[in-house]
């Protein structure tokens, strides 16, 4: 058996701890849920309902939004009993879409490094370039959706602003394949 001395420290171990401490403190976050009628309706099934949630992650102090996530599930019109877990279902899985998509939020937050890449608005480059569909992408959406109903374009029309650039493209498989 190896006998490891406890007391001794990797050399790199204080820097990391110090790069680790400029992040520790607590998060002022708010959670805003919504009903998604546009996937609702766009994801409408015969013999299913659907329930979609839109959830929001917005910044306490500023008001800024930090990212939204979008969850989905279905009901079956045969008397489901399972009613509230599907709907807490897509509750929660919008949560966790909108969680996983600010796990970028480390590019929201000050630090030496990343002000060099912060544009005049204060929000990083690498976050608008990620997030922000491309106008290729948008226009090409735009043209599927001539074959929607009126309303339901519309209504995909006006959320279309607060689509990231993989709510699009969702959107454009969703349509191609419809």
């Amino acid at each position: 058996m190896t006998n490891h001395n406890k007391t001794a420290q990797h050399p790199a171990q204080e820097a990391v701890e110090a790069q680790i401490r400029q992040f520790e403190g607590e998060y002022k976050v708010t959670c805003h849920f919504e009903m998604d009628r546009a996937s609702m309706g766009l994801f409408r099934r015969g013999n299913k309902i659907v329930v979609a949630f839109i959830c929001t992650l917005k910044d306490e102090e500023t008001g800024m939004c930090l990212s939204q996530g979008r969850g989905l599930s279905f009901i079956s019109y045969d008397g489901s009993r399972y009613i509230n877990k599907a709907i807490l279902y897509a509750r929660n899985a919008s949560l966790i879409d909108c969680t996983m998509r600010a796990s970028r939020l480390s590019t929201i937050f000050p630090s030496d490094e990343l002000e060099e890449g912060a544009t005049a608005t204060g929000e990083p480059k690498e976050a608008i370039v990620v997030n922000k569909p491309s106008e290729k992408q948008v226009n090409y959406l735009k043209s599927l959706m001539e074959v929607l109903p009126g309303d339901e374009q519309s209504n995909l029309l006006s959320q279309l602003p607060q689509m990231n650039r993989y709510d699009v493209s969702q959107l454009i498989n969703n349509l191609k394949t419809a």
